[in-house]
């Protein structure tokens, strides 16, 4: 439940609790005074329990549109489980089948695809081999030690 929302209904709550206990002692001193304190006991009673049916069916009916929304996020949770990155993943098949664009311009990146060029940088930072040649190389590097 939202802050915003506790503390609307937290206050309503104590405005309910604090106009009881006004009326109440007003009621008791209307009761020693008059013979009237019993007709006014009663209307706060009945003005107190209506206002708190009120706030119990505001609080009834937020829990009821959390539990909505905890339904929502539920469905879509399932739903993204399944889905297995649909649009993600052809994306990125579709940029790992095309040529790299600067592939025509720069010699380090022809045989590049679209998917390579965008990691490149990071592989350069990283030291990554940049050609299969260059892979070639490090691995009989590696061979011979």
């Amino acid at each position: 439940m939202k802050k915003s929302t506790i503390g609307i209904i937290a206050g309503s709550t104590a405005l309910v609790s604090a106009g009881t206990v006004v009326a109440f002692k007003t009621y008791q001193k209307k009761a020693n005074n008059d013979s009237q304190g019993a007709d006014l006991m009663q209307t706060v009673k009945t003005g107190a329990d209506k206002t708190i049916q009120k706030v119990k069916t505001v609080i009834d009916d937020q829990i009821g549109m959390m539990n909505k929304e905890k339904d929502m996020l539920d469905d879509i949770g399932s739903k993204m489980k399944s889905s297995k990155g649909s649009q993600a993943d052809s994306t990125i098949a579709k940029k790992d089948d095309i040529e790299s664009p600067d592939a025509p311009v720069d010699d380090a990146e022809k045989g590049l695809t679209e998917l390579d060029h965008e990691y490149r940088s990071e592989w350069i930072a990283n030291g990554f081999p940049q050609t299969h040649r260059e892979m070639e190389r490090l691995e009989e590097e590696d061979d011979r030690t």
